[in-house]
This record gives C-alpha cells, structure tokens and sequence, in this order.
C-alpha cells in the first residue's frame, strides 16, 4: 500500500485531513483506502500472472529445444504483445537475417503466430500465441 500512497503524497494527506476536519468522518479515507487496495491488488494480480506465463512459455520453450536467444525473443513477446523483425533486431541487438530464422522456427514450433498479407508484406509482425 505504501506504493500506492507514494504516488500522490497530497491525495493521501487530504485523505487523512479531512478525517480530522469531519468529526472523525471515514468515509473519504475509507474511499481512498479501497481504491488503493483495489489498485494494489490488480497490479499484483497482474505481475503473478506474467510470471507464471514466463514460466510456462519458458518451460514449454525448452521442452521443444528452442535456444537461450530464441527463448529472449518469446519473452520479448510478453512486453510488447507484438513485435515486427526490424523491431525485435533492435530491442535485442540481433542480425536481421538471425531474427528472422528465429521468427520462423517459433512459428513453425507454434509458439507465436506471423500476420502479414502476404509473404513479403512490408508490415509483417509477429505475436505470441
């Protein structure tokens, strides 16, 4: 919770002062207080959920033989949702032609899918499946 009240220290005062301004009223820190535990509890929720899918991508990864770079790349996938060749050469610091023949064998693992309209359409990209 002390993140949450670390991001807006003056909402959190109010919160406190208008307690002692109301008679002892709660019900604007009380307010306060669930919204933070809503907002606490939906980021941990969300953090534990992409762990266990690293996990498990990991897991699954290595069961099919997929290499350490490879494996960078699929969890690239769980940052950015999708990502083209050019994008994915960048972020990882990779020779285009190495990309794009780890692309392909991911895709033919059935571990991400490839969208394109075509086989040589300039906006290709990638995503996990």
């Amino acid at each position: 919770m002390s993140e949450y009240y670390d991001t807006d220290r003056r909402k959190y005062y109010d919160a406190i002062q208008s307690v002692r301004e109301n008679e002892m009223d709660m019900a604007t820190w009380l307010e306060y207080f669930t919204e933070g535990l809503s907002s606490q509890l939906a980021e941990v929720k969300a953090k534990g959920e992409k762990a266990i899918k690293r996990d498990v991508l990991i897991e699954k990864a290595k069961g099919l033989n997929v290499n350490e770079r490879q494996q960078k790349i699929l969890l690239h996938f769980l940052d950015v949702n999708r990502s083209s060749v050019e994008e994915m050469r960048k972020e990882l610091n990779l020779v285009r032609r190495t990309v794009q023949r780890d692309l392909s064998k991911l895709v033919t693992l059935g571990l991400i899918n490839e969208i394109a309209k075509s086989k040589t359409d300039p906006t290709k990209y990638y995503e996990l499946l």
